[in-house]
């Protein structure tokens, strides 16, 4: 199986030790149920998407500090190639942004929490709050 890993940040200095790395996070989980799963990481936050369209694969869109409504170049790119993506029956998986400019790209409403930004569970890693 392949998993293709739309990465739209990279969070830097965000994750704990533990964590080198936001792609090696999504590397970890997919590995522990099957160790054959290749990943395939395309910089969607500078503009590289896959061109070509697998519909045996799985396209993951993660999580970015920028908005799913932001004027922004690649997150438009995005929202095209998801609208193809969808056209085509592709398995897609939002986290976070992800979820978000998946529903933006297909006519739903996002707009911004009144919590403001945050990552994973702010109680254990404050730092990773944009207050």
């Amino acid at each position: 199986m392949i998993v293709n890993i739309l990465l739209c940040d990279t969070f830097p200095g965000l994750f704990p030790p533990s964590i080198p790395s936001y792609v090696s996070m999504f590397d970890k989980v997919f590995k522990s149920v099957a160790a054959n799963i290749e990943i395939r990481v395309f910089n969607a936050y500078q503009g590289e998407l896959p061109d070509t369209l697998h519909s045996d694969e799985i396209y993951l869109i993660g999580g970015c500090r920028l908005s799913a409504y932001d004027d922004v170049a690649w997150i438009k790119q995005m929202i095209n190639w998801i609208r193809q993506a969808y056209e085509v029956k592709l398995k897609l998986i939002g986290i976070c942004f992800g979820h978000q400019i998946i529903a933006q790209a297909l006519g739903g409403k996002v707009s911004r929490s009144p919590k403001g930004w945050g990552i994973g569970i702010p109680n254990m890693y404050p730092n990773m709050r944009d207050t």
